[in-house]
């Protein structure tokens, strides 16, 4: 099967968007996935986590591992899933760690970073932490800050989480870190209690560009993306056609070319692809 559509590529968010709050895929959503690669279109999982957990996320729905990319750490990251190599990664400069991590200490705020592929490394224990653990199923190490300031200025992380209240981070964190933070840096707000502290040159779309250009050959103009937050709304204004979920942040709302009538919980991805590339022909209570 050869679909007939401007769109090459499909991006698609995982947390709020793919994935339901349980952290399952719906069926329908994965038929869809499949029916897609069939026709030949590539389908790129673009998320903050890891891209080890995004590859593993990518391969337990089964879909095809050749000539497939994901793309972590909110950018900062491009994996070939077939064998696992890492084409492309940039990460955080060494005068961002004393800023951050001195501002989380003088606040008593939570920072955390991601070690390996097996653990998030944080300076305190708090219900937004214990979900990010659980969520991405790493172990735990807690460290003092000036313990986490002399490691990571030896060697920066790609990203910095803080996780804190989400009144802290809408009123106090973000604000705060915007005039902090020097021009190589950046914060975004992911989740409600999510500060993502990122390269301001990296993001989803800049990797899509870096995946358009040397892997797929073609334009941002044929990448379709979904996304719901704070570190999706590059991606969203970058590419040809964008959706976001119902439940979607004000911000992925604003610039996204459609907004779904569909929620993460009710199949957005699959209805975004049924409508986009299949003109409806499925029903989610069908066995597709």
């Amino acid at each position: 099967m050869s679909l007939t559509n401007k769109y090459f590529v499909l991006a698609t968010d995982l947390d709020g968007t793919l994935l339901r709050s349980d952290q399952s895929i719906s069926q329908f959503d994965a038929s869809m996935l499949f029916k897609l690669q069939e026709g030949g279109v590539n389908v790129v999982f673009a998320s903050g986590r890891t891209s080890f957990d995004v590859i593993n996320r990518y391969e337990k729905l089964g879909l095809r591992r050749e000539n497939a990319y994901v793309i972590g750490t909110a950018g900062c990251e491009i994996v070939k899933i077939s064998d696992r190599s890492l084409l492309y990664t940039n990460g955080l400069t060494a005068e961002v760690v004393p800023i951050a991590v001195d501002f989380c200490k003088a606040n008593n705020y939570n920072i955390e970073f991601y070690y390996k592929t097996t653990h998030l490394v944080c300076t305190k224990l708090n219900k937004h932490h214990d979900y990010h653990a659980r969520v991405t199923d790493l172990q735990t190490t807690v460290i003092s800050y000036e313990e986490m300031k002399e490691r990571c200025i030896k060697s920066p992380p790609m990203k910095f989480l803080i996780t804190e209240d989400p009144e802290l981070v809408s009123t106090k964190i973000i604000p705060s870190l915007k005039e902090l933070l020097p021009p190589s840096a950046k914060p975004v707000r992911t989740e409600p209690f999510y500060c993502e502290v990122i390269p301001s040159s990296e993001g989803k779309a800049h990797a899509l560009e870096w995946l358009c250009e040397n892997i797929f050959h073609c334009s941002m103009e044929n990448v379709l993306s979904v996304g719901d937050s704070g570190n999706d709304v590059d991606m969203l204004l970058s590419c040809g056609g964008s959706y976001c979920p119902s439940n979607a942040s004000d911000a992925a709302k604003e610039v996204a070319k459609h907004i779904s009538t569909y929620s993460n919980e009710e199949n957005c991805v699959g209805q975004m692809i049924n409508s986009v590339f299949f003109e409806n022909k499925y029903k989610p209570d069908e066995d597709t």
